[in-house]
């Protein structure tokens, strides 16, 4: 496929967005078919589509149009969406195995995102397209954890087999990784869903008392709360720009599935608890857009809360903009001028604020020096030198300075 151009609101990108859900109106689904009618760019269709995550979506509601779909591209899609199908089922019942392991040892274990994500939200596991599998593991068992990850034939990624596989006290996701090609397997341990610079860790110990159960791979296992798992997302797609239709669709897929069970009060309290009121707001927003191409009425912003009004206007505007921007490239100096912005206006209260510039500063740049040595978290600060002294020996340091400093970096990394 090709490179996606830069492009406006085009009749793909409208294709797309009445294609990103699961439940199509009659109404929307004369748009698509009149849409396929059209002379349209199939490439970038599907270029897109892989770009944000929905070529199973698309898939599956151009399937009344199967007929006038170029057979070349149709047969991309049906590979595409069956591979997908089958890699699904496969991590699924990985995942479920790998749920028992821990279970015999006593470790708790809360699987996230993947396909706990998958039935949650969609309801079908071959309609959501991921690669790997989140499970948040407690910090106290994550030396158990690793045990069991080791005897199943896991390594941990990075580190060969003979060395050093236990956790540190700073560290908060582990990737492991088992297998190669298609039947590879990454697992992400972590200890914290969401908690870094940019935002308020949600890993309170409520989380788990308001687990749920759901079906997968012909078992029940647990899976976050709907509340919980509504405010990780809006949180997720906003540290992430929204820059993924798949994102939007998890939260508009999320909301379709579960808005009467969700205890939404309970959600609102959690967002003010957290400082993340304006994330939840905007996420709510910008899955009313996906379901809504025409940016008509305010349904969803007010009706999930039941009678509590949104607390800040900007988002709906923001949510618009974001919205308009999604099929855009954008050149890589505006990206990082729009999310400066974006993410100072993101946050509740100033100490927020001053969270997500502190990790719009540094995050992109240094992130891979916050774990080097053991250390507290009020002194990660420090890595913020690190990160100048190494960019200072590689262009302004004395040589016999500069590899000095360059042999000690890269002992510590190691």
């Amino acid at each position: 496929m090709t490179e996606i151009a830069q492009s406006s609101f085009t009749e793909e990108n409208e294709l797309l967005l009445l294609c990103a859900r699961t439940q199509v109106s009659q109404e929307h689904l004369q748009k698509i078919t009149r849409l396929t009618q059209e002379k349209l760019d199939w490439v970038y269709l599907l270029a897109t589509a892989a770009q944000h995550g929905i070529l199973p979506l698309l898939f599956r509601n151009l399937s009344t149009c199967y007929e006038v779909i170029p057979p070349r591209y149709l047969a991309q899609l049906r590979i595409f969406f069956m591979t997908n199908s089958v890699r699904n089922e496969f991590l699924a019942k990985e995942l479920t195995a790998l749920l028992g392991d821990f279970k015999s040892e006593s470790i708790a274990t809360l699987p996230f995102k993947g396909p706990a994500l998958a039935v949650m939200a969609y309801g079908d596991l071959s309609l959501r397209e991921f690669i790997d599998l989140d499970i948040l593991v407690p910090q106290s068992q994550l030396t158990q954890a690793f045990q069991v990850m080791k005897e199943k034939g896991f390594l941990l990624k990075g580190i060969g087999p003979e060395e050093n596989q236990t956790p540190s006290s700073t560290k908060k996701t582990y990737t492991f990784i088992r297998g190669v090609g298609l039947t590879e397997i990454r697992v992400d341990l972590q200890s914290l869903i969401i908690g870094d610079y940019f935002a308020a860790h949600i890993n309170d110990h409520s989380i788990w008392d308001r687990v749920t159960k759901i079906p997968l791979a012909g078992k029940l296992v647990p899976s976050l709360g709907a509340e919980d798992l509504l405010l990780t997302l809006c949180i997720h797609g906003s540290k992430h720009f929204w820059e993924k239709t798949k994102w939007i669709c998890d939260v508009a897929e999320l909301i379709q599935r579960h808005e009467k069970k969700i205890n939404w009060r309970l959600v609102s309290e959690q967002a003010d608890r957290l400082g993340g009121r304006k994330m939840l707001e905007l996420g709510l927003k910008m899955a009313h857009h996906l379901q809504d191409p025409n940016h008509s009425g305010d349904a969803l912003i007010q009706k999930p809360f039941h009678g509590l009004k949104a607390t800040d206007p900007l988002m709906s505007a923001t949510a618009l903009w974001l919205s308009d921007r999604l099929f855009r490239q954008l050149e890589p100096n505006q990206q990082i001028r729009e999310r400066k912005v974006f993410y100072l206006h993101l946050r509740d209260n100033l100490s927020g604020k001053f969270r997500n510039y502190v990790y719009l500063c540094l995050v992109p740049f240094p992130q891979k020096y916050w774990c080097l040595l053991p250390h507290p978290r009020l002194f990660s600060f420090i890595y913020f030198f690190v990160f100048l002294i190494r960019k200072g020996g590689k262009y302004g340091l004395p040589q016999n300075l500069k590899g000095s400093i360059e042999r000690w970096l890269k002992l510590v990394e190691e």
